[in-house]
């Protein structure tokens, strides 16, 4: 019901808005774990975090799109995205 309420949809797309919706805005929510003047390695954990979501619980053509706009849009993206494939690997581990 709280996912219909939020995003007018149902478990299967939730993901879908959310993260179109990040990318749209350009900004993902970093949940308290880095600040602008924060150590980059945590920002590059919090991008990882938004990377395995979207591996874990999203769709092939989400993940491509999301892949695209975090190379285009961070720096060490190449990085964070091996980080988030392992954060799956351990997941499924």
């Amino acid at each position: 019901m709280m996912l219909y309420r939020k995003f007018k949809c149902g478990p299967e797309s939730a993901r879908e808005k959310e993260y179109r919706s990040y990318m749209k805005n350009n900004a993902l929510p970093a949940y308290g774990m880095c600040r602008g003047d924060g150590h980059p390695s945590l920002k590059k954990v919090a991008v990882a975090a938004h990377i395995a979501t979207v591996m874990l619980e999203g769709s092939k053509l989400l993940l491509e799109d999301f892949r695209k706009f975090i190379l285009v849009n961070y720096p060490n993206g190449e990085e964070m995205i091996r980080l988030g494939e392992s954060l799956v690997a351990f997941v499924h581990s």
